[in-house]
C-alpha cells in the first residue's frame, strides 16, 4: 500500500542520513527528525540528554507542543509550528529559529535549549537542539558582577561627595560649639540656658553625623587583628540587652567552635550595633532580633563580589515590617533612610557597608514587605 511504501522510503532516507546525524550528535548537538505533520520520528542521544527522556519512546510520534514543559514554551512552539505549516503549504519551506525554551527535566534539572528547525526534503524537518544552559548561566553571573561593580562605583562617588560635605559642615560646627559655650558663661536665665542646651545638643548631633560621614568617605587605617567573632558578638549582645527596650528580645545562636576573623574590634562593634538598632527600629521597638554565627564555605559566584573560600557569616534577623526590593537596593546609599524626619541620618548602614568591604567581606539583604528582614555579613575566616 501507499503507507507501507512511504514508511519504507522514510526508513531508507533516515538510514542514509543517520551517519551524518551521529557525527553531529557526538559534538553534543541534539537532532530530532519530524515528518511533514510535525510528529517526531527519530531522536538522537544528545537530544534525549537535553530533554531528560530515558528513551525515544517518550517522544516518538508526538508533537513538540505535547512534550513542552512550561505553558509559555508550549504556546511559543505551537505558534511557530503553525507558521512552519503555512510555509510548507505555500511551498516555501525555510529554517525557523524557535525562541529558547526552558526544559524542566523529570530529575528537576532545568536546561536552556535553543531549537532550530530546517526542511528535510522528502522526510519533513530536521530539528537541531543546542544546550544554552552554560551560556545563560554565564550571562546571569556577568549581570550580577556588573550590578555589583555599578554599586561599588556609585558608593565611591557618593563617598567623595560625602567627604566634601562633611568638611564644610565641620568648619561651621566648631564655631557654633565655641560660641555656645562662651554664651553660656554670660547668660544666667533658665530660658537662655535651655536655648543654649538645644544649640549645643544639635551641634553635637551634627558633629556625630560628620564623624560618620568621614568614616564612610575616608576609611582610615585602623588596627586589624585576629579576633574571635563569637567573643565580640557576645560583648555587643551583653551591652545591647542593657540599653534595649524590654519589649525587644535578643536571641543568639552559634554552633560550637572558633570563629576567627581579622577585624578591628571597634568597627565590629559599630557594625553589629548598627544592624541591631536598625532591626529594633524596623520592629517599632517590639519583637525579636535573632543573631546567628556560622562558618560557611562559599563556592565561586555564590555571593557576588566574593571570591570562593571559608567565611564567618553573621546574620541579624528581625520580624519587622520588611522592605520591598527597590528599598532594599538603596539601603546602603549614604543619606538614604526610610525613617521619619529627625529619626535617622541615612549614614548608619552606609558606614557598615564601607567597614565590611574593608574587611574584604560583603553584606547581603533578604527582605519582603511584612516578612521581616535578614542581614548577612560575610567575613573571610582568618587562618
Amino acid at each position: 500500500s501507499k503507507q507501507v511504501r512511504d514508511r519504507n522510503v522514510l526508513a531508507e532516507r533516515e538510514a542514509f542520513n543517520r551517519p551524518v546525524l551521529q557525527v553531529i550528535d557526538s559534538a553534543g548537538i541534539g537532532t530530532v527528525i519530524e515528518d511533514h505533520d510535525g510528529r517526531i520520528v527519530s531522536v538522537s542521544s544528545a537530544a534525549l540528554a537535553m530533554t531528560g527522556f530515558e528513551s525515544d519512546e517518550g517522544m516518538i510520534g508526538r508533537l513538540w507542543s505535547d512534550i513542552a514543559t512550561t505553558p509559555e514554551d508550549r504556546d511559543r512552539i505551537i505558534a511557530m509550528a503553525h507558521e512552519e505549516t503555512r510555509a510548507y503549504a505555500r511551498k516555501q519551506p525555510r529554517t525557523f529559529l524557535y525562541a529558547d525554551v526552558e526544559w524542566h527535566q523529570p530529575s528537576g534539572r532545568v536546561v536552556n535549549v535553543r531549537i532550530r528547525s530546517s526542511p528535510l526534503p522528502g522526510i519533513g524537518r530536521l530539528v537541531i537542539l543546542t544546550d544554552m544552559t552554560a551560556q545563560r548561566t554565564l550571562e546571569r553571573e556577568q549581570k550580577l558582577t556588573e550590578e555589583a561593580l555599578h554599586q561599588a562605583q556609585k558608593m565611591d562617588a557618593l563617598g567623595q561627595l560625602a567627604g566634601g560635605v562633611a568638611h564644610e559642615l565641620n568648619n561651621m560646627l566648631h564655631p557654633i560649639l565655641t560660641f555656645a559655650r562662651a554664651a553660656r558663661k554670660e547668660m544666667q536665665s533658665d530660658k537662655g540656658q535651655q536655648h543654649l542646651d538645644y544649640i549645643e545638643t544639635s551641634a553635637r548631633r551634627a558633629a556625630e553625623v560628620v564623624r560618620n560621614t568621614l568614616a564612610f568617605a575616608r576609611p582610615s587605617a585602623k588596627v586589624v587583628g585576629r579576633q574571635d567573632a563569637y567573643d565580640l558578638t557576645s560583648k555587643v549582645i551583653a551591652f545591647s540587652r542593657n540599653v534595649m527596650p524590654a519589649s525587644v528580645a535578643l536571641e543568639f545562636e552559634a554552633h560550637e567552635g572558633e570563629y576567627p576573623v581579622r577585624v578591628n574590634e571597634t568597627e565590629f562593634t559599630q557594625v553589629l550595633i548598627n544592624l541591631v538598632q536598625n532591626s529594633v527600629d524596623a520592629m517599632q521597638h517590639h519583637g525579636i532580633v535573632n543573631l546567628q554565627l556560622e562558618q560557611r564555605a562559599i563556592e565561586a559566584e555564590e555571593v557576588p563580589t566574593l571570591p570562593p573560600g571559608d567565611y564567618i557569616v553573621l546574620t541579624v534577623t528581625d520580624n519587622g515590617e520588611g522592605m520591598d526590593s527597590s528599598t532594599a537596593e538603596r539601603i546602603f546609599e549614604p543619606f538614604y533612610t526610610t525613617k521619619p524626619s529627625g529619626k535617622g541620618t541615612g549614614l548608619g548602614l552606609s558606614v557598615v557597608y564601607g567597614i565590611v568591604r574593608r574587611w574584604q567581606g560583603n553584606i547581603g539583604v533578604d527582605s519582603r514587605p511584612g516578612a521581616g528582614t535578614r542581614m548577612s555579613v560575610y567575613i573571610p575566616r582568618a587562618s
